[in-house]
């Protein structure tokens, strides 16, 4: 029983991880094929351009209010910007792992 909850544990730890990182490279590719600049989606959403530096670069990450601001701005659904559909397949794998084991 301990090694199945260390095991979801580890798979649960990684999501996440992949979910910020995804989000840091979905985040800089979709800004630069609207060929907009760090300082240019700033401006349009009303932070400093070190705040997109950062969440691109995964030092910290934008509040609710900024990622709806950087939907609109990117014209791109939550969905996209955060790679939804991506994880639930990853979670749907997680659950099918622990229902083998």
């Amino acid at each position: 029983m301990v090694s199945k909850i260390c095991y979801s544990y580890v798979i649960f730890a990684n999501l996440l991880y992949n979910i910020v990182m995804a989000f840091n490279r979905t985040l800089k590719i979709l800004r630069i094929e609207r060929g907009l600049y760090q300082k240019d989606l700033a401006k349009l959403i009303g932070v400093e351009s070190y705040n997109i530096s950062n969440w691109e670069q995964g030092r910290t990450e934008p509040c609710l209010d900024d990622i709806r601001k950087l939907c609109i701005a990117l014209k791109v659904s939550a969905d996209e910007l955060l790679e939804i559909n991506t994880y639930e397949k990853n979670i749907n794998v997680i659950n099918i792992n622990n229902k083998i084991k």
